[in-house]
């Protein structure tokens, strides 16, 4: 889910407000750019609320989160204003920024020490290599092929994906093992 909704809402959107939604290229990168500086702030604190509230709980929440403003986010773009726009990123970009605080340092908790390492390279690579990178030609044929909104129910549908994988991780934070202390090797 995370690959496929970044991908969406900050690799293909400026090309989506450009061809449907009737901005300039340079004001839908503009506001992509505004966005993913607000991610640098954003990011941190989805990992600080990971850390507080259970990475599981964060990733289970955003998920479903997803799973319902997905559609009423496409939906406001259809109203092709800069305020709709403002929103609809605004809200992807705090749910994307959930999903990017919290991902990884699950998967790093869910791994066992032996093969944590090659376990979060190669899930992490091969997740964003064939979710991720396969994400714009995907929207991009839905968008064209069905309608506007299709590419809505397709990051509903990795939700619920990540929803059900969500829901099998460790709960409170534990690891599968110690974490290596770096300090000593500093």
């Amino acid at each position: 889910m995370g690959s496929t909704f970044y991908y969406v809402f900050f690799g293909y959107m400026p090309t989506y407000l450009e061809r449907y939604i009737g901005f300039s290229l340079t004001s839908a990168l503009t506001i992509q750019s505004f966005m993913l500086s607000i991610m640098l702030f954003t990011v941190p604190l989805a990992g600080l609320c990971g850390d507080f509230f259970t990475r599981k709980k964060m990733l289970i929440i955003t998920s479903i989160a997803i799973i319902f403003l997905a559609f009423p986010c496409f939906y406001l773009l259809q109203f092709k204003s800069t305020m709709s726009v403002l929103l609809c990123l605004g809200v992807a970009t705090i749910l994307s920024s959930l999903e990017q605080g919290n991902a990884l340092a699950a998967v790093v908790e869910n791994c066992p020490e032996n093969v944590r390492y090659s376990g979060v390279a190669f899930s992490y690579n091969l997740g964003n290599a064939l979710f991720g990178g396969s994400t714009p030609l995907i929207v991009s044929l839905l968008t064209e092929k069905i309608s506007l909104m299709a590419p809505a129910y397709y990051l509903i549908f990795m939700a619920v994906i990540t929803f059900i994988a969500a829901t099998t991780l460790l709960s409170n934070n534990r690891s599968l093992g110690p974490l290596p202390n770096l300090s000593n090797r500093i």
